[in-house]
């Protein structure tokens, strides 16, 4: 989608915030799955992409961008932040915390990818906990753990072993409606893997920098 000018672009901005400060005002939860540690803000102004410049779109400048692994009390801080502004909007909306099990494909620290990913996940893992411990208005719901779980061997991941295969997605949702279905008494179970004839979008943004991480000859 291409803009005519920046005056365009500007009311197509606005139009977005606002339409997701009326989603917020309306919803009665929402869901919010960590995925990383590992960002890029912008150094003079100090807000944050949501990809690495460079990488799915624009062109990276060392002077302009700056890498932060967030650590713990960051994340935690911002959560915090998140629902405490989320709330002056909406008094009555309750969030619930999901951790995203696909790993890392790169890693801009200077540990193996492998190690970063389990550091990253781990952190996460532990501030969705503590925000679900300490607060009333959070629960937790483990899609990490289910799909991660030893017990499946591994057997929801697709080839590449970073990929949640279609089964695993649905395998998680159903164990999510069903858990709604015991504690609320809900009588209808939604297509959890495809509605009104449009397949889910499985494809996670993070993913795109699998290209990046590709040897070239």
């Amino acid at each position: 989608m291409g803009f005519e000018s920046k005056d365009e672009l500007s009311e197509s901005r606005q139009l977005t915030l606002n339409a997701f400060a009326s989603a917020i005002r309306k919803a009665r939860y929402f869901v919010f799955t960590l995925g990383l540690t590992e960002s890029w803000f912008h150094r003079r102004m100090g807000y944050e992409y949501p990809m690495c410049t460079g990488t799915v779109a624009g062109e990276f400048d060392p002077s302009v961008h700056q890498f932060v692994n967030q650590t713990f009390s960051d994340v935690k801080a911002a959560l915090k932040k998140t629902f405490t502004m989320m709330r002056r909007a909406n008094r009555d909306i309750r969030f619930l915390l999901t951790v995203s099990p696909v790993p890392l494909t790169a890693t801009k620290s200077d540990r193996h990818v492998v190690v970063a990913t389990m550091a990253s996940k781990s952190i996460l893992r532990a501030v969705a906990d503590q925000m679900a411990t300490e607060r009333d208005d959070v629960d937790y719901f483990p899609s990490y753990e289910i799909i991660n779980s030893p017990v499946f061997r591994g057997s929801f991941f697709a080839t590449n072993q970073r990929t949640v295969r279609p089964d695993g997605v649905e395998f998680v949702m159903t164990h999510f409606f069903n858990g709604l279905i015991q504690k609320n008494g809900a009588d209808v179970m939604p297509d959890v893997t495809q509605k009104a004839g449009v397949p889910v979008d499985e494809v996670c943004e993070e993913e795109l920098l699998e290209t990046f991480g590709k040897e070239t000859d």
